[in-house]
């Protein structure tokens, strides 16, 4: 009689034999329904669940947004510039002006600065010109005591004590004197009043900054960007009216 062995192993060898494929699997391979799905043709991808996947093997659209347009450049109009002498009492008052803004004010311009200005009489009339010309006048004469004309100290490019210094002369009345000393002490540098003289000798806009009102403690007038002569003129104008009330 032969031996018997256990169910699923044959031979002496103990070799376990090759299991059979399943039906359903078999069945699956060979009519490869597994790999393309109910509508989904021959080549398509799907994935893991049988679903065809979107997008693959189709062209993408890409919709780019419309740039949107810069904005136009508006070019800034260039502001006027006038150079113009003024008469005056003095004698003649070398203007610049940028706009309706006063930048520099020259008493008595030299021969090589007059080239830089036209009279008076040649350049282009304007409200500007007119009105500055009839304030200083009114000034000259005693009927003004505050010009209210703009003015503006950055285009000289000051050094700032220089800048400080013209600023405080800016807060002396008509009619009034400073001493170097004092003006010096309001602004904190009492030990230099004498920097503060060199500081009023650059004045670029002199009338409209009354460096003028800056006087030495002892007697004189003192110097001026105008000479001693105008300096002495303007301050006894100025105490002439102040009597008069």
């Amino acid at each position: 009689m032969a031996p018997q062995f256990p169910r699923g192993r044959t031979g002496s060898a103990g070799v376990e034999p090759r299991q059979a494929l399943r039906p359903a699997a078999t069945a699956s391979r060979l009519s490869g329904a597994a790999d393309h799905p109910a509508g989904a043709a021959a080549g398509d991808d799907v994935d893991r669940h049988g679903s065809p996947e979107i997008g693959r093997g189709t062209r993408t659209i890409n919709v780019t947004k419309p740039r949107a347009s810069r904005p136009e450049v508006v070019k800034a109009t260039p502001v006027p510039e006038v150079a113009v002498l003024l008469p005056s009492p003095l004698g003649s008052l070398g203007l610049k002006a940028r706009g309706k803004v006063i930048v520099e004010l020259t008493i008595v311009p030299t021969r090589s600065q007059r080239r830089r200005y036209e009279t008076f009489h040649d350049a282009k009339r304007s409200d500007f010109l007119d009105e500055t010309l009839g304030r200083l006048s009114e000034y000259f004469a005693g009927a003004r005591r505050n010009l209210d004309l703009a003015f503006d100290l950055e285009p000289a490019r000051l050094d700032p004590f220089t800048r400080t210094v013209l600023e405080a002369v800016t807060e002396i009345p008509y009619g009034e004197t400073r001493t170097y000393q004092k003006l010096a002490a309001s602004i904190g540098a009492i030990d230099r009043y004498r920097l503060v003289r060199a500081a009023l000798m650059n004045n670029p806009l002199p009338i409209l900054v009354p460096c003028h009102r800056v006087v030495p403690r002892r007697s004189g007038p003192g110097s001026y960007i105008a000479g001693t002569r105008k300096k002495k003129w303007l301050l006894e104008m100025e105490a002439a009216r102040q009597r008069e009330g």
